[in-house]
């Protein structure tokens, strides 16, 4: 009886987690659904940066219809958690069961030029859009990469997902080089809009000759139409897969993006689009030779060369923020490693904590793999007649040692900084008869040409000459 009793308080409480409906609010005001939910997370700030000239459409004017407002959700059958909510009905009427209509818009409530040219110009078969709720605004990004996630859900899905593309996008220019807009609400790895006709599975539509052919259909991720729909998270027929649009950005810029959703042709059937956290990703890179790059690891073929090596967090320091490094996890931070930059003598895994002025945090970090060191021998100083020029090739041999000449290369530089960005080595023939004075530094590089990982080591000598010698006679 016991065993019963504990499998059906198990069977109820499944039941009853993947029966819960998401819940939508609109008692924020939207420049406070922006500050607290879009750019926070758990009440904490997040790091998408600082924003102005925040503009909004959320329905049509004196209606109760709100086409704007934020949701939180505990059900696992829908991808998000929280974040706000654009749809061209009434958010309110958002949360499910999917079992009544959405059909709250009117044609007052207008579309959205910007969104329908776009549209227009991909191939998608629209002549007008309606009831288009619009979020925008500028912002500088506090670091070089933002991201957010997102899920696209409509009750077009199923009987009209063959020719009522309601559709949006997320509008993205530079304001600070002028640059054209790009959409960024696309299908990864295509240029491909988003949509009800260009993400839909023919399973849940139309038969016969109404019927059409799924459309990138690994990014459908749920129909909560018969016989899913009493327990539906959304009021929605379908949506995708939860997706990410990420963009890197050049953080202190300004930016402006606008997020748009509207539906095609009437104002019945309405969609949705669920937005994440506005934030940023990986931040930490290397530098120098590994500018830009988030992984200095043996599996990316890209471990560091010649140790030591300098990471950053962030392209550049940021005004009055805190960073905080640690080794492969260690609870301990790295002592006195407090600056946008650090300076690897070890190979690990090395994270960074950055708080920045207002209180948001990032963390990211980095592999960091040492190749072994190129086993090139000390050249010795190169001594010369007085008067006469110095063989500078006569060092090779010494420097190569048992190293193979033939994928070993060394060139001579008569200055360090040259050396290590390869400019203005000299020829063979000015190596052979280098007009040298007494005293100078000479710079052999080496380069492992063997496996391609672009590896170099630096050898110096000093140029010296032997002093003349004055004949002295005696006489017999």
């Amino acid at each position: 009886m016991k065993k019963k009793f504990a499998l059906l308080f198990i069977f109820l409480f499944c039941t009853n987690l993947f029966s819960q409906f998401i819940t939508t609010s609109t008692s924020m005001t939207v420049p406070q659904m922006v500050q607290n939910v879009l750019l926070s997370s758990n009440g904490i700030p997040s790091c998408g940066g600082t924003i102005s000239n925040l503009t909004w459409k959320a329905g049509p004017n004196a209606t109760s219809t709100n086409g704007i407002g934020t949701f939180t959700n505990t059900n696992p059958n829908f991808p998000m958690t929280s974040g706000m909510i654009l749809s061209t009905g009434d958010v309110a009427n958002a949360p499910g069961p999917n079992t009544s209509p959405q059909d709250f818009g009117i044609d007052a409530w207008t579309g959205d030029t910007q969104l329908l040219n776009y549209m227009i110009a991909q191939g998608l078969n629209v002549t007008i859009y309606r009831n288009a709720a619009i979020l925008e605004f500028d912002f500088v990004p506090l670091t070089n990469i933002m991201n957010f996630d997102f899920v696209f859900a409509s009750k077009e899905y199923g009987t009209y997902q063959c020719d009522f593309s309601d559709a949006f996008a997320f509008f993205l220019n530079n304001v600070t080089t002028g640059s054209a807009v790009e959409n960024l609400a696309l299908i990864p790895g295509t240029t491909i809009p988003i949509s009800v006709t260009t993400i839909r599975n023919t399973i849940y539509g139309p038969t016969g000759t109404g019927s059409c052919l799924s459309q990138n259909v690994g990014f459908f991720g749920a129909y909560y139409g018969a016989p899913n729909t009493a327990t539906a998270p959304i009021n929605f027929n379908g949506r995708t897969t939860k997706m990410s649009a990420n963009k890197i950005v050049v953080a202190g810029q300004t930016y402006h993006i606008k997020f748009v959703i509207a539906d095609r042709l009437d104002t019945r059937y309405d969609s949705a689009v669920f937005l994440g956290n506005f934030t940023t990703g990986e931040f930490i890179s290397g530098t120098g030779a590994y500018s830009g790059l988030g992984d200095l690891s043996n599996a990316t073929n890209q471990a560091v060369c010649n140790a030591p090596t300098t990471i950053q967090a962030g392209p550049n320091p940021i005004a009055n923020a805190t960073y905080s490094w640690t080794l492969n996890n260690s609870p301990t931070p790295i002592p006195g490693a407090t600056q946008q930059t650090y300076t690897v003598t070890q190979p690990g895994t090395y994270s960074v904590l950055m708080t920045l002025p207002n209180g948001c945090q990032l963390t990211d970090a980095i592999v960091v793999d040492f190749l072994p060191a190129i086993g090139a021998n000390a050249a010795g100083d190169l001594t010369a007649c007085s008067g006469n020029t110095f063989n500078l090739n006569s060092k090779k041999p010494i420097i190569l040692g048992t190293l193979n000449s033939s994928n070993h290369p060394i060139r001579f530089f008569t200055s360090l900084n040259n050396a290590e960005n390869f400019s203005g080595a000299l020829t063979n023939a000015q190596a052979a008869a280098f007009p040298g004075v007494a005293g100078q530094t000479i710079w052999a590089r080496l380069d492992d040409e063997s496996n391609g990982n672009g590896c170099f080591t630096i050898q110096f000598f000093t140029l010296n000459f032997t002093p003349a010698i004055t004949p002295t006679f005696t006489q017999m």
